[in-house]
């Protein structure tokens, strides 16, 4: 059965733009740079923790984790399909790999003529390899088990599930979908789709949401962790310009460039996107920094870290614990709540994240941190805003997954309120200093098969000094499917954080996973000098998107 395919449309350069489509196939935009890479070596990945991490935990390496890296062809019309990532400069095995074309065809051998370097770079920064020789440079996640290669066309087609009318050029969900034939854990797409210039923005608005609700809708059944590339603006400034899909869809990882070009959020409806940043010139090559550090976070759920020993996390087996800790909820939550927030960070009570920088940049070690630490369950779970006073949690960082009826009594019978307390003491780490305060909550928006619709059930994170019942920080967006609050505690006094929503517009679907870290000193905010990545050689094409036009 033929099935439509993605073309790219790249920029060579800020200046001109190369469209070539073929015919039944659904536009899309590489965002990358098509370069020729210099050698296989390139400068340890640095900015975001990892030296710190693996110098405690040298065995954190992605190990047992299967992922996937979905590609745009370079060429505009296959054949040859260049999507393909050379084992050989990624300085890993030819076993590791499969590699499934436009055509759907599955190969387990590279083919150099379907070669991309731009695949190879992003390859080398997820899960490269220890390279022979002297070199000890190597990727974020460079023990994955297989990496599963992807055309973008096929796998927007039939393991997303989107079909473009060919008429309209409209995107729509079929609402079939099929998992990778690795069944990664992470999925990596260092690529955005092209929006016709055509379009009212009504007809942009739909593409879109029919975008997000393939790709939620995928996340949801697969429980599949996708990182995508918020997009390049070659012109960056204060003005906010739209994220582009996929990165728009609720249920994935946005990534944004910290110290290179990068589309502003917030998204096309207002929500607030990108959801974390990283060190790299392009939005291309900050992605699979946070996919591999994904599979780092994977792999260390699957170990059991933060299990005591007695076995009492809350209720949990451990089993259960690993289960939680590697949904991609967890995931998602340890690693924004991980984040540093660098100079000029801000965010408000309705828009949790900054629109430049996100939760801000990428740091796996404090992300580890927080997971070690252990689960917090619950204090109390009632209908009730009413203020706990009595502590149950000891532990200065950790995390937790649960529903707001909490699986029990609780039922939705008529519109009210479900209340999680998480209630504790905060450490007086240094007498007479605040401690640093830090809340992520992250849970999945709902899809409909039948109907395309998906539903985000508003769930609010607010902050209360148990002391006196006073308001001390809330993150209450409406529109968003992540909250976070960052602010300064009492040492010694007693809070509750309350993970709350009201009416009856929720169900045992929606799990939230939760993550909070105190600190009795700031931590050092990075600098781009500070961030050096990879030596990619001169002569970097930069790509951005059309923008939306107003009145079009």
């Amino acid at each position: 059965m033929r099935t439509s395919r993605f073309t790219c449309i790249i920029d060579m350069k800020p200046s001109r733009r190369l469209r070539l489509r073929a015919p039944g196939h659904i536009a899309m935009i590489a965002s990358c740079a098509a370069f020729a890479v210099a050698s296989s070596a390139f400068a340890y990945p640095s900015g975001i923790g990892l030296s710190s991490l693996l110098a405690a935990n040298p065995n954190l390496t992605g190990a047992d984790i299967n992922v996937a890296q979905v590609e745009a062809s370079l060429n505009q019309n296959p054949p040859p399909d260049t999507f393909e990532v050379n084992p050989a400069t990624v300085n890993q095995p030819q076993s590791k790999f499969t590699y499934i074309d436009y055509q759907g065809k599955s190969s387990a051998t590279y083919n150099s003529a379907e070669g991309s370097s731009h695949a190879d770079t992003v390859g080398n920064l997820f899960y490269g390899g220890i390279p022979s020789g002297s070199s000890s440079s190597y990727g974020v996640a460079p023990g994955v088990a297989s990496v599963a290669n992807y055309d973008a066309g096929w796998f927007g087609g039939n393991l997303i599930g989107l079909s473009e009318n060919s008429t309209t050029q409209m995107l729509n969900p079929t609402g079939v979908q099929n998992p990778t034939v690795n069944n990664a854990q992470v999925i990596n797409q260092s690529f955005i789709f092209a929006i016709p210039s055509t379009f009212t923005i009504a007809a942009q608005d739909q593409y879109i949401q029919n975008v997000d609700w393939a790709y939620d809708q995928y996340v949801n059944t697969y429980n599949t962790m996708i990182v995508s590339a918020v997009g390049n603006d070659a012109t960056p400034s204060t003005t906010p310009y739209q994220i582009n899909p996929p990165a728009t869809a609720y249920n994935l990882i946005a990534v944004g460039s910290y110290n290179g070009q990068a589309e502003d959020g917030p998204t096309f409806d207002g929500r607030s996107k990108p959801d974390i940043v990283a060190p790299g010139g392009e939005t291309s090559y900050a992605t699979p920094l946070v996919s591999g550090a994904a599979a780092l976070m994977i792999q260390a759920g699957n170990l059991s870290t933060g299990y005591p020993s007695s076995g009492t996390a809350g209720g949990w087996t451990q089993s259960q614990y690993d289960d939680n800790a590697v949904l991609p909820q967890t995931v998602k939550a340890l690693l924004m709540n991980g984040a540093v927030q660098p100079k000029g960070w801000t965010h408000t009570a309705t828009a949790p994240l900054d629109p430049r920088y996100g939760a801000g940049v990428l740091n796996v070690d404090n992300a580890y941190q927080i997971l070690a630490a252990g689960r917090a369950a619950v204090s109390v779970s009632d209908t009730s805003t009413t203020v706990q006073t009595s502590p149950t949690i000891t532990q200065a960082s950790g995390w937790d997954v649960e529903t707001l009826d909490n699986n029990g009594p609780l039922t939705v019978t008529s519109p009210t309120t479900f209340v999680d307390h998480y209630v504790f003491k905060a450490i007086a780490a240094n007498p007479g200093q605040a401690d640093s305060f830090k809340a992520t909550l992250v849970w999945n928006a709902q899809t409909n098969v039948a109907t395309f619709t998906e539903k985000q059930t508003p769930i609010f994170l607010e902050l209360f000094n148990a002391a006196n019942g006073s308001l001390v920080s809330e993150s209450i967006s409406t529109v968003d499917n992540v909250q976070q609050i960052d602010t300064l505690l009492t040492p010694g006094d007693n809070y509750d954080l309350q993970v709350l929503t009201s009416g009856s517009n929720f169900s045992s679907s929606d799990v939230y996973a939760l993550a909070f870290s105190t600190s009795p000193v700031a931590v050092a905010t990075p600098e781009p000098a500070a961030l050096g990545l990879m030596a990619i050689g001169a002569g970097l094409l930069l790509l951005r998107r059309n923008r939306r036009s107003p009145g079009i």
